[in-house]
């Protein structure tokens, strides 16, 4: 499943105004600089890197995907080193953001999805994306656009994305479709595929389309709030007047959202700054906290960890009723959408080293010896 962005059109430099770019999450220099990751039930986006050019040649190479996209198929690696190449130049240029999709479960890169074309005056890009042809058919591009859309519209501050697929590219187009982008335009016998020429058609989504397209997509969309700490921008998330979600440093809502600030989201994060500041060592805030029965648990054991202390996984399963379950539990700690509420970095391996941690290893070791040090005094 694909669209045809590989007619790479380099336009003039790009401008940043901040007049014209809205109150994102994160800066500029942070969406195009930092590392973004989007994580999806199955999936997860990270910044393309020269090192997946292996990974690129192997659907850059696939033949059906080809035909769908009307691009030549990758004849050798070094092909799909010099795409990828390409892709970084413009993304250092602030012309693309692309990420390379990855099966969580098997760690396999299997597509990529980029926004390209960006023009910050007008706030406008393309959007393009590909998928390994042995991945179609399961959903994975309906999973993958929404979020990314998402990042587009909220923290970069478009006001318009569109996208060029092949007239013969029915898949692709249904997804768009069902995306709520419309079709614009047709480029008649436009692109070369298999000695013939077929239509190319173009799609447009503007953000208030995208924010009030359905029903069901205005309930998506979340209220988030992000502030400033000494280590680092968070942000925290409400529904239906309760917190859903915190998010540590390079983190982001995974859906639309909107930046407001309401009374509820001004006091979980001041409750959180006063907790790094080592203020506080309780919260007392209305949470709402999906998960399976097993991950429920996992999580309200996490709470009843005092501050200052740790646990290793094997004594959370004990204390759950579920000993041999120390895995599980880990699985559930790296699913859990509170963060600091809902602590799971006092929970750490067998041998008390510190293990995984969705803010990484040095904001885990940095909670951790804060609690310490105000534990004693």
């Amino acid at each position: 499943m694909t669209t045809d962005h590989d007619r790479r059109s380099h336009g003039p430099e790009l401008i940043i105004n901040s007049r014209t770019v809205m109150r994102t999450a994160m800066t500029l220099d942070e969406a195009f600089i930092g590392p973004t990751f989007i994580d999806t039930e199955r999936l997860r986006l990270r910044p393309m890197q020269m090192d997946d050019a292996e990974s690129v040649y192997a659907f850059k190479s696939d033949l059906e995907a080809s035909r769908l996209h009307g691009g030549e198929p990758h004849h050798d690696i070094d092909q799909s080193r010099e795409w990828v190449r390409q892709y970084l130049d413009d993304n250092g240029q602030r012309k693309a953001i692309t990420w390379v999709i990855v099966e969580r479960e098997k760690d396999e890169v299997i597509g990529e999805c980029c926004l390209w074309n960006i023009d910050h005056e007008q706030r406008c890009a393309e959007i393009g994306y590909e998928l390994r042809s042995s991945h179609w058919g399961k959903g994975l591009m309906k999973e993958t656009l929404p979020p990314v859309l998402g990042f587009g519209f909220s923290t970069l501050g478009l006001h318009r994305i569109q996208a060029f697929t092949l007239g013969t590219n029915t898949p692709s187009r249904k997804v768009l479709t069902d995306l709520g982008f419309k079709q614009e335009g047709t480029l008649r016998l436009k692109v070369p595929v298999g000695g013939e020429y077929v239509d190319e058609i173009v799609y447009g989504l503007l953000k208030e389309d995208w924010k009030k397209g359905s029903p069901e997509r205005a309930e998506q969309i979340i209220h988030a709030s992000f502030f400033d700490t000494r280590l680092g921008r968070m942000g925290v998330a409400e529904g239906a007047g309760r917190i859903t979600n915190v998010y540590l440093p390079g983190e982001g809502p995974k859906r639309p959202f909107e930046e407001v600030e309401t009374k509820l989201l001004a006091e979980a994060a001041s409750q959180i700054k006063e907790y790094i500041k080592g203020e506080r060592m309780e919260f007392d805030l209305p949470l709402a906290i999906e998960g399976t029965p097993f991950s429920a648990l996992v999580w309200e054991a996490l709470r009843r960890i005092p501050f200052g202390e740790r646990r290793n996984y094997g004594e959370v399963a004990s204390m759950i009723g579920r000993p041999g379950a120390a895995r599980a539990v880990g699985q559930a700690c790296n699913r859990n959408p509170l963060p600091i509420l809902v602590p799971c970095h006092r929970v750490v391996g067998a041998n008390g080293a510190l293990t995984g941690y969705a803010g990484g290893l040095e904001l885990k070791r940095a909670l951790l010896d804060m609690e310490m040090k105000d534990a004693v005094l």
